[in-house]
């Protein structure tokens, strides 16, 4: 019966290829990886007060010290109204979430699209906090609407990519309508 134990590892080893020597993380021997624990496709909802906010997905995902940020590696956010449909999704090379507050900072070609709004916003850095309902970006941002092209120093918006604010705008910028 103990052979029949190392028949399944042995079997497994083989049908990948490799006899222990590659790795799903890009061939990398373990102990050479930079985190404690590699996630190759992960999948991680983020929630607010119990309430679905988002989902994360990440190519790899590398986990350290519970205290410290999860890396992530093309990265997909998708976040969602509270009615359960799409509002806005994220797009970036990198990200790190925050295990405690679920706290996303997204980095490299972040690329924000509502498609029911019209609009898409282009950063090279986003933040996003579901506690406080909030998306921003300190970094030279991009914000097209109706085919409208504005820039600024960065953006402001609510968790859904709505009610966008561009900081100290230049291109393209709507006037507030006055109401007499």
């Amino acid at each position: 019966m103990k052979s029949v134990r190392w028949i399944v590892p042995v079997l497994l080893l083989t049908a990948c290829g490799g006899g222990g020597k590659r790795f799903a993380s890009g061939g990398e021997e373990p102990a050479a990886l930079p985190a404690d624990k590699v996630v190759i496709g992960m999948r991680h909802y983020i929630t607010a007060q119990g309430i679905r906010q988002a989902l994360l997905r990440a190519d790899t995902a590398y986990f350290y010290d519970e205290k410290k940020p999860i890396e992530l590696r093309k990265v997909d956010l998708t976040i969602y109204r509270s009615t359960g449909e799409v509002a806005a999704t994220v797009t970036a090379d990198s990200a790190q979430i925050d295990p405690r507050t679920e706290a996303v900072q997204a980095r490299g070609n972040v690329v924000v699209v509502s498609p029911d709004q019209g609009q898409r916003i282009e950063s090279d850095e986003l933040h996003y906090s579901p506690a406080d309902d909030k998306l921003w970006s300190d970094k030279p941002t991009t914000y097209v609407r109706d085919g409208k092209v504005t820039r600024g120093e960065g953006f402001t918006s609510d968790g859904r990519g709505e009610n966008v604010k561009v900081i100290k705008p230049s291109g393209h910028v709507d006037a507030p309508k006055l109401v007499f």
